[in-house]
């Protein structure tokens, strides 16, 4: 039975296919959906991996200095992009403190404690060298900042941290080694306190 419905079939055609595109592309936008999050969960386990990889290379190539072995040598450019090897102060008391980054919190209270604490050291013929990840540039304008009188080391390529057994992904560890005139480490300071400890390091020469 034929029906005048008024409606051209061309109508219907359109319309089926109209609904059948629609289909098709809300099934490719699924798709490409589906393609998007697995690119991002693949990136992320990629990361994931390289910063385990990365981190279990960095505690098998360090090796721990201990008390009583000779301080490694390297040469290694301060604030103003001098080179400065340690063998330059044999004959002098050292005090190599390793920190994170040049004005954060912590890094600057230890920084200035050193600093307001400079006269002993001097009076006691005491170097003190920091050291850490950042550029001589940045090392430049953290000790103008603090009006800092001593030594920045820049190991921007990680090798000296991962000589003396302190080397992190990101940052160096937060630990003093005290070295004698001879270049023999006399002491080390794993847990540092930021506050207290530049005080504390010229008694431990005495000792």
């Amino acid at each position: 039975m034929y029906f005048n419905t008024g409606i051209h079939p061309h109508f219907f055609v359109k319309l089926y296919l109209y609904q059948k595109n629609k289909t098709n592309f809300n099934e490719s936008k699924t798709t490409m959906n589906r393609i998007i999050f697995m690119g991002i969960a693949l990136l992320s386990l990629g990361i994931l991996s390289w910063y385990m990889v990365r981190n279990y290379w960095c505690k098998c190539s360090n090796k721990k200095l201990e008390i009583g072995k000779k301080a490694f040598n390297f040469t290694l450019p301060d604030q103003n992009g001098i080179q400065r090897a340690l063998t330059d102060f044999l004959g002098k008391k050292v005090v190599l403190y390793f920190y994170p980054k040049d004005d954060t919190p912590g890094c600057t209270k230890q920084a200035c404690s050193f600093r307001d604490t400079f006269d002993q050291y001097k009076a006691k013929e005491i170097t003190v060298i920091g050291i850490s990840y950042d550029s001589s540039d940045s090392h430049k304008s953290f000790e103008k900042k603090h009006q800092l009188p001593f030594l920045l080391l820049s190991d921007s390529g990680k090798q000296v941290t991962r000589a003396y057994g302190i080397a992190g992904t990101l940052f160096a560890n937060r630990i003093t080694f005290l070295i004698n005139e001879q270049g023999i480490v006399i002491d080390r300071i794993d847990s540092v306190d930021v506050n207290s400890d530049a005080a504390s390091i010229i008694k431990r020469f005495e000792k």
